[in-house]
């Protein structure tokens, strides 16, 4: 898994537009050679699409530079039925790229030779071949019916719904939304703290770096264009501002009475391990009854 965060959610709370959240931290790595900071991990493909990477840096731009060829060359055919059948094409086209660039290197075999083995052929012609781990949020920016979010990875093309995350720090700022219970229909304000307290509990995963980035994208219904708001150091400073407010606090044991656990009923009369066959009972490690 990528040392990273990236994470994308929807917010239809503003009258007449759809907004989507993108926010990320700023650290990269290249196939554990070096370690830096980027800017942005999030790219705009045609006029409708944005994605955001996670994994390989340089297959994650290979795959980009793909989907932003097919998705300009095609804009005409997506449709809300044939959208994700479209986003599958590149995925598809990246796959045999990937093949025939090993089997080429490795046993000098061409592709069209390779389509014509036998599975158990292929499958001995593939010996030693691994797909690079590369993930993709991409976003499609709908203005009549509202955006979509969709995942693209080395298995499959899926879609996705309200929030996904990827990179390192995904399950931490997943939890953390989830916990929030978080919904598309909150104030964009509420929506975007939201994202901004998943990033930050996401760093405390290892590989997730502390410098963050976050942008608003504004959609317009009627005029069915797109504005771009990139949030400025002040802007994080206020949402860091509220972190500390409502984030998660430290233990304070000034704040909180003195526990004895023989006033809470947990242990009637002190024992050690192995005193009787209902120690563990009484202790509740088996969760038995009281009865």
């Amino acid at each position: 898994m990528a040392d990273t965060i990236c994470i994308a959610a929807i917010c239809e709370h503003l009258p007449g537009k759809h907004c989507v959240i993108l926010c990320s931290d700023k650290r990269t790595e290249i196939e554990g050679i070096a370690v830096g900071e980027v800017r942005y991990k999030a790219r705009l493909l045609s006029s409708e699409f944005v994605a955001m990477f996670s994994g390989d840096v340089l297959k994650g731009k290979e795959w980009m530079d793909r989907y932003a060829y097919h998705l300009r060359r095609n804009a005409r055919d997506i449709t809300e039925e044939s959208v994700l059948d479209e986003l599958r094409k590149p995925f598809d086209a990246q796959n045999r790229a990937d093949i025939s660039q090993y089997i080429s290197s490795s046993i000098g075999m061409s592709y069209d030779v390779f389509e014509k083995l036998s599975p158990k052929q292929r499958r001995v012609a593939l010996e030693g071949f691994a797909k690079r781990a590369v993930d993709l949020i991409i976003v499609w920016l709908n203005a009549l019916r509202g955006p979509r979010l969709f995942l693209a990875n080395v298995c499959e093309v899926v879609e996705a719904f309200d929030f996904y995350c990827i990179g390192c720090g995904w399950s931490a700022a997943s939890a953390s939304l989830s916990t929030r219970k978080y919904n598309v229909n909150n104030s964009l304000q509420e929506c975007m703290y939201h994202v901004y307290e998943a990033k930050k509990n996401s760093e405390a995963i290892p590989g997730v770096g502390e410098e963050t980035y976050l942008t608003v994208i504004e959609i317009e219904r009627t005029a069915q264009k797109a504005l771009y708001h990139p949030f400025s150091p002040l802007s994080l400073a206020m949402l860091e501002k509220q972190y500390r407010t409502f984030g998660p606090r430290k233990y304070s044991a000034e704040e909180c009475p003195a526990l004895d656990l023989r006033s809470l009923g947990i242990v009637q009369q002190p024992k050690q391990l192995g005193d009787g066959p209902d120690v563990s009972g009484d202790v509740g490690l088996h969760g038995g009854s009281d009865t």
